[in-house]
């Protein structure tokens, strides 16, 4: 008799807890949806446990309580199951969802340079090519912007995961720029998007930073005297994407506020994205008496010319 009632007893614990299993899953069902407006990145390194990776989800607002997250990876038997990488989370989400994606396994990190100078075409070009971007979607997101990012995509060497989106990638490029370049530029007295431009300028046209200076006093002497620039570099940024050389007749005759030759005055926006010695030169320019430059191709050394005379002369000696 005994065994029996103590037989009836467990038989009752084990239906309670099941029962309070099965309320716990249904009441984690109500709670556990999850809206996001925007894409969030983050990343799970090998060894985290899950008290780790709740804390990261909290903190990039993917999960509203690190409690429920826990209690659902344990009560699925998912805990230990969660694997490192990169994971990108948007739109409708549960935390079923986002523990079967960490289960999945995310994306790997790549390891890519923004040389300096290089145009947003370039840079698109540069992560499609490693599978971190789809081709063109940098582009199309900048077209979409009311301020083009040329100029704002700091040059340096960056780790990206494989299948981000552009927004992701501009927002770590940008937190660059602003990390590096937004003092230098606040500091100074002069308009902030037209010293960026400039330094876009001088980053194509010069190689060496006391001739950028020498050039930024050029191109602002040319500028407050009404010239043209004239700067062959704004010739092939009209022409993006295609390949710029060799530069043709034709495309000195092209309507675009982007052509020196036609249109006097800075170009619209930065014709590429400069790197720190050429922002700093164009905040320095120097005074001189030169009105011309050409760039030697052979040496890469910049020719200075203080009349139309010689500036010909130089034409003649290193580009013929």
């Amino acid at each position: 008799m005994l065994d029996l009632e103590k037989y009836k007893f467990k038989k009752y614990v084990f239906i309670v807890f099941l029962s309070v299993i099965v309320v716990v899953i249904f009441w984690l069902k109500t709670v556990d949806n999850i809206s996001l407006f925007a894409p969030v990145e983050v990343r799970i390194n090998a060894g985290m446990g899950i008290n780790e990776i709740a804390e990261i989800l909290s903190d990039a607002k993917i999960i509203s309580s690190k409690f429920i997250f826990k209690a659902i990876a344990f009560v699925t038997f998912s805990a230990d199951k969660l694997r490192p990488g990169k994971y990108l989370f948007e739109g409708q989400l549960s935390i079923r969802n986002i523990i079967n994606f960490l289960i999945i396994g995310g994306d790997e990190e790549v390891t890519v340079q923004i040389v300096e100078g290089a145009t947003i075409y370039d840079i698109d070009a540069l992560l499609s090519k490693n599978n971190i971007i789809k081709a063109g979607e940098l582009i199309s997101f900048n077209e979409k912007q009311e301020k083009s990012l040329e100029g704002y995509l700091f040059p340096d060497t960056y780790r990206f995961f494989e299948n981000s989106v552009a927004e992701i990638v501009v927002k770590k490029m940008t937190g660059v720029f602003d990390e590096k370049v937004s003092k230098m530029l606040i500091g100074s007295s002069t308009n902030q998007y037209e010293t960026l431009i400039l330094a876009s300028l001088l980053e194509k046209e010069v190689p060496e930073f006391e001739d950028r200076r020498i050039v930024a006093g050029i191109l602002q002497k040319r500028i407050a005297n009404k010239w043209f620039l004239q700067a062959d570099a704004t010739i092939c940024y009209s022409k993006e994407p295609t390949p710029c050389y060799p530069l043709l007749a034709l495309d000195f005759k092209v309507d675009s506020k982007y052509n020196s030759y036609m249109y006097k005055g800075l170009p619209p926006t930065p014709i590429g994205n400069p790197g720190h010695q050429a922002i700093q030169a164009a905040l320095t320019p120097k005074k001189s008496n030169y009105w011309y430059y050409i760039s030697d191709p052979k040496s890469k050394k910049t020719i200075f010319a203080r009349t139309l005379e010689e500036h010909v002369a130089n034409k003649l000696r290193y580009l013929q």
